[in-house]
């Protein structure tokens, strides 16, 4: 017998200052892992800023986890959802 974890949701931080846990950051959200995807929901601020800024060290996460795309899912009050999706290979 044998047992195996595999996670599948986390959170992820992003900040100007932030290097280790604890540090403040700028924006957090849920990411769902789903396959080779990663889905970022209920971003508690999010700007296409705090993304571009980071598209490296976003980059090295993801694909360190074995994921080749990343799907940003918007929810704005009033508005349609709306997806962004960023392909890392």
């Amino acid at each position: 017998m044998g047992a195996l974890f595999k996670p599948i949701a986390g959170v992820l931080r992003i900040g100007k200052n932030l290097h280790v846990y604890g540090d403040p950051y700028d924006m957090a959200c849920t990411v769902v892992i789903d396959g080779n995807k990663a889905v970022l929901e209920g971003a508690t601020a999010i700007t296409g800023l705090d993304l571009v800024s980071e598209r490296e060290a976003l980059r090295q996460i993801f694909t360190n986890l074995g994921i080749t795309e990343v799907v940003m899912r918007r929810l704005k009050p009033n508005k349609p959802a709306r997806e962004v999706v960023f392909k890392l290979n």
